[in-house]
């Protein structure tokens, strides 16, 4: 509530079977917001070293948080993240990798595009504004902001890793085009 959350395009988030969320990421809010607005359970993909953290890894493990080692092909988690989809799952990941430092996109990881053609999953890109101005890198603690979750018209499965990380950043400029007239 102190954030004032709301949620556009749910309708485009199948509402069981496996699906992949591709969403922006500029804050520490960003998995919190779209586990709110979609309306299904969803797991989610964390750094590891949040799993480090004392109490926190703890919390992480039980709320359907699954750890990735950054910076590296972490086949475990990878294999981990297909098996969930293919099971049925929702499942969050953020193609960027880690926060943004200015609020723009940063370059898309392949991770996304092999999710999706292991699984034969439809992408759901996600786009979420509001989580940047409410909670930076560069700020402690978050203030309150309207964030906003954008479900955008899923991408069909099938097709090569790259053209499926363009078609999800294709959806977000969009967004981002459209969310400034």
């Amino acid at each position: 509530m102190l954030f004032g959350l709301r949620a556009h395009g749910r309708r485009n988030v199948p509402r069981e079977g496996g699906v992949i969320l591709a969403a922006n990421h500029a804050s520490f809010l960003d998995p919190i917001a779209v586990g709110c607005a979609l309306g299904r359970p969803a797991d989610f993909l964390a750094r590891q070293t949040l799993f480090d953290v004392p109490g926190l890894g703890f919390l992480l493990s039980r709320i359907r948080v699954h750890p990735v080692k950054r910076g590296e092909g972490d086949v475990r988690a990878m294999r981990r993240a297909i098996a969930l989809v293919k099971q049925g799952a929702c499942l969050l990941v953020f193609p960027e990798g880690t926060r943004t430092s200015d609020g723009q996109i940063q370059a898309l990881r392949a991770g996304v595009g092999i999710l999706a053609r292991h699984t034969e999953a439809p992408v759901v890109p996600t786009w979420i504004e509001g989580s940047f101005k409410a909670w930076p890198r560069s700020r402690a603690f978050p203030v309150p902001e309207p964030v906003t979750v954008w479900f955008e018209e899923a991408i069909p499965p099938g097709g090569e890793p790259e053209r499926i990380a363009a078609a999800v950043r294709d959806a977000w400029e969009h967004r981002q085009q459209a969310l400034r007239v």
